[in-house]
């Protein structure tokens, strides 16, 4: 089932003008590492994982990839580390390129909660925590904790680079 992600359902310019601001400018690939260093702490963010992410945006952008690195995770990667440049017409307006790479993050941050509730249920059906996690002792409990500090980190980061952008019930939205 394909659902719509943010830069298909925000069709409003939330950003204008040729150049980023700084904050703005680091913020993806900032955002980005709440899901390369702290979720990937407690969950098993593997191939699959970020497979999975790319997979969907590029699916929904009809392109056959986001970058050109040689693993699903690298290509995650670059496509938010990628500096915008108003001259490279894929970019587009610094809106698209925006809103692409937030989209990004948020599928990401979303397949984390689905990998979480998932767990939860394995361990609730079963009383054994689900071979999603790494650690067999106590890291459902690690990822509960740990997935709402990440949103809290990367809603403080999009407030910091006054993105005007909130990540709540498994999507991005306006603020």
């Amino acid at each position: 089932m394909t659902t719509e992600v943010f830069f298909q359902r925000c069709p409003r310019v939330l950003w204008q003008g040729d150049t980023l601001t700084p904050p703005l400018a680091r913020l993806p690939l900032r955002a980005g590492y709440i899901v390369f260093g702290d979720l990937r702490a407690c969950l098993d963010l593997g191939p699959e994982f970020f497979k999975g992410a790319h997979d969907r945006l590029a699916q929904a952008l009809n392109v056959p990839g986001l970058s050109l690195g040689k693993t699903h995770e690298g290509r995650c990667r670059d496509f938010l580390s990628e500096t915008y440049d108003s001259w490279n017409v894929a970019h587009g307006t610094v809106d698209r390129f925006l809103k692409l790479r937030f989209s990004l993050i948020e599928v990401m941050v979303g397949l984390a909660e689905d990998q979480v509730a998932t767990a939860r249920r394995a361990a609730e059906e079963a009383n054994l925590l689900s071979k999603l996690l790494r650690a067999p002792d106590g890291a459902l409990e690690e990822a509960a904790r740990a997935l709402p500090l990440a949103i809290a980190d990367l809603n403080a980061r999009f407030e910091d680079a006054k993105a005007g952008l909130v990540y709540r019930d498994g999507a991005l939205h306006t603020a």
